[in-house]
Formats: C-alpha cells, structure tokens, sequence
C-alpha cells in the first residue's frame, strides 16, 4: 500500500519539528515522567503524614487538602525536570513559559486551598482560642497568596510589575474613598483581633445586656451565637467601640454569684456552715474533688431586707456557660439541707400598720 500525499506530508512536516532520535528522548522523558507522577500519590501520603506527625486523622479535609497539594508539587518538579532535559529548542522552551504560568497558578490555588482548610480546621480544634482561627485572617493570607501569584506571572511575562502597583495604588485610593464604612470595620476587625481582648470561643455579655459565644470574626461583621443557638451579627467597628465582659479572661474559670435570704430569727453562723458544706457537696457532684484547690465557697451577709436578711454564696465554674446547671444543683441541694435544718427561707411579707382616729 503506498503511502498518499497527505500522509507525506504530515510525516515531513514532523520531521522538520523532531528527528527520530529526538522523538525517541521525548518519549523516554515522558516515560519518565509517568513513572514519577504515579508512584508519588504513594510518596505523598508519608510527606503529608511526616508534616502532620502522624496526628491527623487521613479523612480530614486538611490532610486531603495538604496531601493533594504536595502531590501537584511532585507532579509539577517532574514535569519540569523532563521539559528540561528535553533536546528540543525553541518548542520547548514556549512550553516552558507556559508550563510555568500553569504552575504558578495550581501552586496559587493550591496553596490558597491549603490555608483554607487549615484555618477550618484551626476554627474546630482547641486552637480556636486564638487569631489564627478567625476568618478575616484566612481572607487576608489567601488575599496576599494571590497577589504575589498574580505579580510573579506578570513578571514571567515580561510585564513590568511598577506601572501594575502604580495603577493599584491610584485604583486603590478611589476605593477606600467609596468604601470607608467598609474599610472602617475590616481594620476595627484587624485592631480586634491583634488586640487579644476578644478571641474565637469566648463567652462575651454586650453592653446591651445580649451574650453567648464569638463564633467568628470576619472581614465586616463579628458573630455571637447565643446559648438558644441563634446568632448576632455585630458590625466590626460597632464591636471595637462597645463595652462588652470577656468570661474568658484571664482565665476559664469564673465565680459567680447566688443571692439569697432566711428569716429574721436565723442562727446566721449555722447558715453559714450549712451553706459552705452545701456549696462544697455541690462543686463536687459538679466537678471532680479537688478541681479549684486554690479557691473555698464563700457566704457574705450584706442587707436587711423586708422580710429577710439577704447575704451572697460564691461559687466557681471552670466555664461561664456551667453557672446555670451549678446553680440549679446547689439550690435543689440547700433547699433539701434547709428543710432538714429546718432554717426558713421566708415568704416576702410586708407589715401595715393602720392607725385609727
């Protein structure tokens, strides 16, 4: 069978682009590259487990994250290792530049995915005390990721990066201009979080009387979700100019206190030792023995009421949100003691007097 016109053609035209022994390198090197880019989905496991120390549950979306983005790196190192070994010329190297404009943007949103998954998994672990965990963070470090990615491709390209940053710094300044109340709560949120005072986790009482647990700072609002599980959503420079209780600092535990009253006619030494022992029976039915060992109830007697004498029992939580399940086991608790003791919690009475003309 002879070989027709347009058959001699192709095959000519791929001559003049490869002889066969450079056809024959080029498939080596693309040989070569398989045989990295397969194995190293076995290689990145142990990379990803090396980094993570083994500590890292493998279905965690971080791991996956980090364990696929160690695995485009490895693909990529190969892929340029046989580009480079390539005896072609000038192909090659228009492939290279492209091949390099493709890296640096799968490294950028790679590397960007990465950062993600690590400040989710920052915001679930007992890390999210901290500013790592908050979301303005994340969107500031993937905001700068892509911009260094997107600088670095304009100047592979050839494009001067000066009149880029010029053109930004002018674009940049018509829209702080435009989006002052905007800008206003992103850096109130930088000011925020760096300032330490308020932090992922902690149980927070507003200046409106509103509490419940920061679940999130972002780039324009910071989130309380309350105990009934619904959220507030407080603008950022509203949050940095109010006055709000931090239960979390310096420290978890917290006192807090319960008021009560006997009757007039009370021994108040014995109330006192009965609700100190009450108090200790119930931290311990609350807590192990020995949870606060620098800490002792307390009882201080402080008014002459209507109808009673009204003092204070301070206990200890080692969270603010455990006030109301101690409280309700220490009242059951005294009540019960109060009965047996028989010491009166008097009824509110009042006494008129009518005088008769």
């Amino acid at each position: 069978m002879g070989v027709s016109q347009d058959d001699f053609n192709l095959m000519k035209w791929f001559d003049s682009i490869l002889s066969y022994d450079e056809f024959v390198t080029v498939v080596a090197l693309l040989s070569i590259l398989g045989l990295c880019i397969f194995p190293g989905r076995l290689l990145t496991v142990y990379l990803t487990l090396a980094i993570t120390r083994r500590s890292m549950d493998r279905s965690s979306m971080l791991f996956i994250a980090l364990q696929r983005f160690i695995w485009l790196l490895l693909t990529l190192a190969c892929a340029y290792v046989a580009i480079r070994l390539s005896p072609l010329t000038k192909p090659i190297s228009i492939l290279a530049t492209y091949f390099q404009l493709g890296a640096i943007a799968l490294i950028t949103l790679g590397f960007m995915n990465v950062v993600g998954k690590i400040f989710s998994h920052l915001a679930t672990s007992a890390a999210s005390n901290s500013i790592r965990s908050a979301s303005l963070i994340s969107i500031i470090v993937r905001i700068a990721i892509f911009v260094f990615g997107f600088l670095l491709a304009m100047q592979i390209l050839g494009v001067s990066v000066t009149p880029v940053l010029t053109a930004l710094g002018v674009g940049g300044l018509a829209v702080a201009l435009g989006l002052q109340e905007t800008l206003s709560n992103v850096f109130a949120g930088l000011t925020i979080l760096f300032g330490q005072k308020l932090r992922v986790g902690d149980f927070v009482t507003l200046e409106s009387g509103a509490e419940g647990f920061v679940s999130d700072i972002g780039w324009r609002t910071t989130s309380i979700r309350q105990l009934s599980n619904s959220t507030i959503v407080v603008p950022n420079a509203t949050m940095a100019r109010t006055t709000f209780t931090n239960y979390q600092l310096p420290g978890g535990s917290v006192s807090i206190l319960v008021e009560l009253g006997v009757a007039y006619g009370s021994q108040l030494d014995r109330v006192e030792k009965v609700c100190l022992e009450v108090a200790g029976s119930a931290l311990d039915q609350m807590y192990k023995p020995g949870m606060f060992p620098d800490f002792m109830p307390l009882v201080r007697f402080h008014t002459f009421a209507d109808s009673s004498i009204d003092f204070t029992v301070v206990l200890r939580v080692s969270n603010i949100t455990d006030q109301y399940l101690l409280k309700s086991i220490f009242i059951k608790m005294l009540h019960e003691r109060f009965k047996t003791e028989q010491i009166e919690i008097p009824f509110p009475i009042r006494t008129v007097h009518i005088s008769r003309r």
